[in-house]
């Protein structure tokens, strides 16, 4: 029955085999081969893994053994041999647990035949070797003819005989060091050509570091991304590019570039004329990141990626259940499921953005979570009482008065229509509310309060981010009444100057950061339910709020600029060291 097993997996091996390096009359069972690798004729391989331009001789054995790259094995060579227990009475597979040749178990002690055996890159193993299973060879090794392996071999030393043993180094302990140190092995062919045939060059070649190029694209220039990519750009060689230079709902001011980012904008012309000449040259980089991938100019990136085996990344934001139910086409939802797919890793901002690359093809293993945020480890912090009278008689503030801040963009779908209608039904002239964001609504808004005499609450336009954290430092309560928010950096903010939130639940901050003891979710879309959240938390004492106060800000101090660019590096280092 194993032999027809056998047999069977040969035969469906037969067509991908058609179009490698790999005999059609050497048994491959189990394991992964790299396509620009070669395994000869009469092999057996099982278990196992072999790296890219690596190869093995004619009548060689290897099981359960991990090869790196550029390793060499000649003919006739087993690796990963079978252990036998010495221990017991007898020696015999027969008394052991798992399959044997003899096709018999007279008792199953448990016993592991084989281990794993780890080979390393740049290995040069001569004819006829026996290596014990378990052993491990360091890069640049190089086992003798007609060796016994019985132990491990240190990096870059030459052994021989039976038993195997120490002849000498390869090279010199420095050159060794540096060698080791630059892994040339994952180097791109482009690379590797340009490499000395002089050992003394190679070694001052290896000795300059070359810096990784990446490449980002976005859409728009918003301050939290400028931020990351501004982080990203001090440990790569990094060229960005924003596809617009504002948003059409955004103030322009929020756009405005103040950090020492050096980006690109496709929306002008010589900027343009930069990036085609840059995408022409895509073999260059070794990570594309694809911020924002809906946009045409983006699909077209990832294509180009794509069709030149380039690894790629993609962001999300932030998803929540649209309230205008918006559908999206079949068309556009493969479309989007293919390039999800494609993705060597999708960069999500919390658990709900995971749940989104799920639901469009992602393997879960390929989906790496960052603590989203628009603010720097600095801005974290918490006010004292003092600080916040003090501040409250700064900005024309009652400091007796508890004061609810909402901040966010004025638009239908941020609820503050909502807001309002459940401050008017409360009707308490000793609460004070302040409501910043800016936009159309504005004078609809302001005209609303006048109509209804709410005189207890201030409408303020768009300010900026260092003046705007001065209210919520102020603040004792934050409400968010939005009816639609992928995420909500408001949230973050108002949680890192220690506030209580009181948010809707369509909103993924809120999902993601408030808890029983910072906060409080309310169903969308609800004026009661608002109200009611309002006047709970006005029923609160100082001391009940400063309570929640610390515990939003100790949830804050896991979210950062810092954490999502730290993140994002871990994740292209572990790249370029995977791909070279």
């Amino acid at each position: 029955m194993n032999r027809i097993k056998k047999i069977l997996k040969y035969i469906i091996t037969i067509p991908q085999r058609l179009f490698t390096k790999c005999s059609l009359f050497s048994l491959i069972i189990n394991s992964t081969v790299s396509s620009k690798s070669a395994i000869l004729y009469g092999c057996r391989f099982y278990n196992s893994i072999l790296g890219d331009y690596s190869y093995i001789g004619r009548n060689t054995t290897v099981v359960d053994c991990k090869i790196g790259k550029f390793t060499s094995i000649a003919n006739n060579c087993n690796i990963g041999l079978a252990n036998h227990d010495i221990n017991w009475l007898s020696t015999s597979p027969v008394f052991f647990s798992g399959k044997n040749c003899l096709k018999k178990n007279i008792t199953k002690i448990p016993h592991f035949d084989y281990q794993e055996t780890i080979i390393g890159n740049d290995v040069w193993i001569g004819a006829n070797t026996l290596i014990k299973g378990g052993i491990k060879i360091g890069n640049g090794a190089i086992i003798g003819a007609g060796s016994i392996v019985t132990k491990d071999v240190e990096p870059y030393t030459i052994v021989g005989g039976n038993p195997a043993k120490y002849i000498k180094d390869r090279f010199t302990k420095e050159h060794a060091k540096i060698i080791e140190d630059s892994h040339w092995w994952n180097f791109k062919e482009e690379r590797l050509r340009t490499l000395s045939n002089n050992l003394d060059t190679v070694i001052q070649q290896l000795s300059v570091k070359e810096q990784p190029k990446i490449l980002i694209q976005s859409i728009y220039a918003a301050p939290y991304r400028v931020g990351v990519f501004e982080g990203i750009q001090k440990e790569f060689n990094t060229i960005v590019f924003f596809e617009k230079q504002s948003g059409h709902k955004r103030n322009k001011k929020f756009f405005q570039n103040n950090n020492k980012l050096k980006c690109y904008f496709l929306d002008k012309k010589e900027d343009k004329k930069i990036y085609k000449s840059t995408i022409k040259k895509i073999k260059q980089f070794s990570v594309v990141i694809v911020y924002d991938y809906s946009s045409l100019s983006s699909i077209k990136l990832m294509l180009r990626c794509i069709k030149n085996k380039i690894p790629y990344l993609i962001n999300c934001d932030g998803y929540i259940d649209n309230y205008q139910k918006r559908h999206s086409s079949i068309i556009k939802e493969l479309i989007k499921k293919y390039f999800v797919s494609k993705a060597e890793k999708c960069l999500a901002n919390g658990q709900v953005s995971k749940n989104y690359f799920l639901k469009y093809n992602a393997k879960e293993e390929n989906i790496v979570i960052h603590k989203f945020s628009s603010l720097y480890d600095k801005e974290i912090n918490y006010n004292t009482k003092e600080n916040k009278e003090v501040l409250k008689k700064k900005l024309g503030i009652n400091p007796n008065q508890k004061l609810f801040l909402s901040v966010g963009r004025f638009a239908p779908e941020k609820g503050y229509d909502m807001l309002l209608q459940a401050i008017k039904q409360l009707n308490n002239k000793d609460i004070q509310y302040i409501i910043i964001g800016g936009g159309n609504l504005y004078e609809q808004y302001a005209k609303y309060c006048k109509e209804n005499n709410l005189t207890n609450i201030k409408i303020m336009d768009f300010i900026p981010k260092e003046e705007l954290l001065h209210y919520y430092e102020a603040a004792d309560v934050f409400v968010f009444p939005t009816k639609y928010d992928i995420w909500g950096l408001v949230i973050n903010e108002a949680m890192s100057k220690g506030l209580p939130i009181l948010s809707t639940n369509k909103c993924a901050a809120a999902l993601e950061m408030v808890n029983k003891e910072n906060g409080l979710i309310v169903d969308a879309f609800s004026v009661e339910k608002l109200r009611e959240g309002i006047r709970e938390f006005i029923n609160k004492d100082e001391s009940t709020l400063k309570k929640m106060g610390k515990e939003s800000l100790r949830v804050a101090k896991e979210y950062s600029i810092e954490n999502v660019y730290n993140s994002h590096i871990k994740t292209i280092k572990e790249i370029i060291e995977r791909h070279g």
